[in-house]
């Protein structure tokens, strides 16, 4: 995969956030995430956070927070 760092300036998100144990995010085999985006799909969540992107954005993003040693879950938002 081809990828590149960009530096940009803080942004907020509107997101449907949820935990999920440490313990899954090295876990190839592991669908929990890919569910949850599903999950949101199904239950029609996702219509609603596109109509609140700016005009012309069709971005949808899978934002994850730093696994934390210390702590047993990390959260997972669309």
């Amino acid at each position: 995969m081809d990828y590149r760092m960009e530096h940009k300036e803080r942004q907020r998100f509107i997101a449907l956030v949820k935990a999920f144990p440490n313990e899954i995010a090295n876990e190839d085999s592991d669908h929990s995430i890919p569910d949850f985006w599903t999950e949101c799909y199904e239950k029609n969540l996702i219509e609603p956070l596109k109509l609140l992107r700016t005009a012309g954005k069709r971005d949808l993003y899978g934002l994850c927070s730093p696994v934390k040693g210390s702590e047993t879950y990390f959260n997972y938002a669309v």
